[in-house]
């Protein structure tokens, strides 16, 4: 049975020579063996020119600058795929649940600036809020538990 490679390659990877100089590199086991030093030292050198030239562009050419500042969540997805296969199996389990602490988070800093009877009312049709906050009025003016849960001291 024929062993496949899948082949993946970082950006910096494409950069530096892509795939023609991965097929050069699988020549190497095949050369006579003074050749294969050489072989590889010129390959390295190649791969060292592609790179000055490449990081030799003007930023405005740069995928970097579009993203200046990528979250963590944006960065794991991307280099998931270059992990060993059992750390990448155990990786697609982690991130959803990383996924779902973010969304938490993002809900729990929202809603600090705000009580829970207004998370409650986002969650009701207009009647309803209306409905909701006439109550709410009514409690708060009678010295009851205001929306928030607090009681008003009279």
């Amino acid at each position: 049975m024929e062993k496949e490679k899948e082949l993946c390659m970082t950006p910096v990877d494409l950069a530096a020579g892509g795939e023609e100089l991965q097929l050069l590199k699988a020549l190497v086991p095949y050369l006579a063996l003074g050749l294969q030093k050489p072989f590889v030292l010129l390959i390295k050198c190649m791969e060292i020119r592609n790179l000055t030239a490449f990081f030799s562009r003007p930023a405005e050419l740069t995928a970097q600058n579009a993203r200046a500042n990528p979250s963590l969540f944006e960065i794991l997805p991307e280099i998931s795929p270059y992990l060993p296969s059992q750390q990448r199996e155990q990786f697609s389990q982690i991130l959803p649940l990383l996924e779902m602490m973010q969304l938490f988070s993002s809900m729990n800093q929202e809603g600090e600036a705000s009580a829970p009877a207004d998370l409650f009312s986002s969650l009701l049709s207009p009647e309803q809020q209306a409905i909701f906050s006439m109550f709410s009025q009514s409690e708060a003016e009678k010295g009851g538990p205001t929306p928030d849960g607090q009681k008003l001291d009279p």
